[in-house]
């Protein structure tokens, strides 16, 4: 294989480009049609049966021992220039090594915390979404606390909209499973402001 012989080695653009790669203790030789270093990388990963989400650093060997890494089209091209104007190859030998993804150990660990503490998705029997008007509430029910029957699912609590005696400022209690709370309130002295609920069954309790 011979490129052209021009004396500007940078526009080898539409010159098939030969390759001879190290990659995990074996030497393949192939050619690329042009220096994108993308068709280059795409190019390895299917000789050397690499699965396409890992990534890869290549670099070669300069005249001093020293390891170039090469990581764009422009970087490719100073390393074809290399071979050819110092090494008279018109072969580029280069190396190829499989990158390390190490995993956040902070992440990890809050993910497994956040499968430990999923809630499993409830029915909210008879209740209805005064928005959507889907009946029974699947998931998380919101509740208003200062309306007396008004309730949401999961989905409209996040459009904080006004309906009626709603406004969308009013505070919201989540509901993770089914409670009945059917109009009992705490109200503070002045009878001003719903300080909380009381549910159904302690009502019973306490009569």
């Amino acid at each position: 294989f011979q490129f052209a012989q021009k004396s500007n080695y940078s526009t080898m653009s539409n010159s098939k480009i030969s390759i001879k790669c190290h990659f995990e203790g074996a030497w393949r030789r192939f050619a690329i049609q042009n220096s994108f270093y993308t068709e280059l990388i795409s190019t390895i990963k299917e000789i050397f049966t690499v699965e396409s989400q890992n990534e890869l650093v290549t670099y070669y060997v300069d005249s001093e021992g020293d390891e170039v890494r090469f990581s764009s089209d422009h970087e490719l091209q100073q390393a074809i220039n290399f071979f050819v104007k110092v090494e008279s190859s018109y072969t580029l030998k280069m190396y190829v090594k499989m990158t390390e993804v190490k995993s956040n150990p902070v992440s990890t660990q809050q993910n497994l915390a956040s499968s430990q503490h999923q809630v499993p998705s409830a029915t909210h029997g008879g209740v209805r979404c005064d928005y959507c008007q889907q009946k029974p509430i699947q998931g998380v029910r919101f509740k208003c606390v200062i309306c007396p029957d008004f309730d949401l699912c999961e989905s409209c609590e996040k459009l904080h909209i006004s309906i009626g005696d709603h406004l969308y400022y009013h505070p919201m209690l989540k509901m993770f499973r089914p409670m009945n709370l059917a109009g009992a309130y705490i109200r503070n002295e002045n009878e001003e402001t719903l300080v909380g609920f009381i549910p159904e069954q302690q009502q019973q309790q306490q009569q």
